[in-house]
C-alpha cells in the first residue's frame, strides 16, 4: 500500500508536466510549434528563392522545378500549400502569421489566437541570389 501511494505521489506530477504543459504559448502547443518552424526551415533549405507573400502575411518557397509551398493563415491556423493546390495544417491556434527576409535570415512571427507571440529566426542564404 506505502509503495503504490508513493508511486502515485511521484508519477503524479511527472505525469501532469508531460499532458499539461504542452500549451505554454498561449493556446499554442509548444512542441507542434517547434515541429512547425523545422517544418519551414526544411522547405527553405530546398527552396532556390523565400520570400514573403500577400505583404509580408504569408511565406512562399520556390524550388529549382519551380515548385512553390506557401505557408499562409487560414482560420486559427497556418497551413501549407504546395503550387496553390492541398492543404496541410502546420501549426494550430494561430492568428497570424508575419514573414521578413533581412541580412539572409527569414524573419517569422506567429502570434497565437490569445494573442501571444512566438519570434524565429531561420537563415537562408538562398535568398541572396536575389529573387
Amino acid at each position: 500500500m506505502a509503495v503504490c501511494l508513493f508511486l502515485s505521489s511521484t508519477l503524479s506530477p511527472i505525469l501532469h508536466l508531460f499532458l499539461s504543459g504542452q500549451s505554454d504559448n498561449g493556446g499554442i502547443d509548444s512542441r507542434e510549434y517547434h515541429i512547425a518552424v523545422q517544418q519551414i526551415m526544411n522547405e527553405c533549405k530546398q527552396a532556390e528563392t523565400v520570400k514573403p507573400a500577400d505583404g509580408g502575411q504569408a511565406l512562399s518557397c520556390r524550388k529549382a522545378g519551380g515548385e512553390e509551398v506557401r505557408f499562409e493563415i487560414y482560420h486559427t491556423m497556418i497551413r501549407k500549400r504546395v503550387n496553390g493546390k492541398g492543404h496541410v495544417p502546420i501549426l494550430h491556434h494561430a492568428a497570424s502569421l508575419t514573414a521578413g527576409v533581412k541580412n539572409g535570415l527569414l524573419l517569422l512571427e506567429i502570434s497565437s489566437d490569445t494573442g501571444k507571440k512566438n519570434q524565429a529566426a531561420i537563415p537562408i542564404y538562398s535568398s541572396l541570389k536575389g529573387d
